[in-house]
């Protein structure tokens, strides 16, 4: 899910749109959108997924993905957006309980983006992380409640622990007193994401931001996220970005 990360990306514009009812569709698109409905609903129908966004509901929708959109008259504010280094590749709705407070900030977003004053693409990519991270505790509290309860201390270990080499699947198990398979499915039907490869997604994003800052070596960056065994963060670094961390690196220090 696109929560279950802080996913970077680059803002290429953003509007806010009345449209018609009607029908319509649209070939895979080289941006992704995120939308608020302000006003009105519509049906997606995507690789034989039926998804309706009433009223009040974010979407998201990744790049390169096709749709068909049935709809009411509606009011959108959309986001068009690139983002690096994810897999996200389904259509996904939000439906936030404080919908007021999530479209004031997506209309906030918007009219900063329209004055075009100076900074305004670093306060309105703020404004986005802000609004990602009130769905994202949306989110985890609408779960399954009693899912989320019996999970929570091993969830909270691999949030705050997972650059510790002591951060396992395991560990955060027995965190919550459960075994480590019934761990896995219960974090996956709460996160959408096994936590091995959420504390995978965490050191890697880790790592990013010490390569990007070019102040230690690949191995000091290694153990700072947890990884005893530098060549396998070398090669899951290069799966998870293109890159080795020392191309990475060096990318960001010339």
């Amino acid at each position: 899910m696109l929560l279950d990360s802080a996913p970077a990306f680059k803002i290429l514009g953003a509007y806010r749109v009345k449209r018609e009812s009607g029908r319509g569709s649209s070939a895979p698109r080289p941006w992704a959108s995120f939308a608020i409905r302000l006003s009105g609903s519509s049906r997606f129908e995507s690789e034989g997924e039926s998804i309706s966004a009433p009223e009040g509901s974010v979407i998201y929708i990744p790049e390169g993905v096709s749709f068909s959109r049935r709809g009411t008259d509606e009011e959108l504010v959309i986001v068009h957006l690139k983002l690096y280094d994810t897999d996200h590749k389904r259509i996904e709705i939000f439906e936030p309980e404080d919908n007021g407070v999530i479209a004031d900030s997506f209309i906030s977003l918007f009219e900063q983006w329209e004055a075009c004053r100076a900074g305004y693409s670093h306060r309105c990519s703020a404004t986005l992380y802000n609004i990602l991270a009130a769905l994202s505790s949306e989110e985890v509290t609408g779960a399954d409640t009693y899912k989320t309860a019996l999970i929570r201390r091993g969830a909270e270990m691999i949030n705050s622990d997972f650059s510790s080499p002591t951060a396992t699947v395991e560990a955060a198990a027995a965190a919550s007193s459960v075994s480590p398979e019934y761990f896995r499915a219960i974090y996956r039907s709460v996160y959408g994401i096994s936590p091995h490869r959420a504390i995978e997604e965490k050191r890697i994003e880790k790592a990013r931001s010490l390569l990007e800052a070019g102040y230690f070596s690949i191995s000091r960056v290694a153990e700072e996220c947890g990884f005893q065994d530098v060549k396998y963060f070398s090669t899951l670094f290069r799966k998870r970005t293109g890159l080795s961390p020392r191309e990475y690196k060096k990318r960001y220090n010339n």
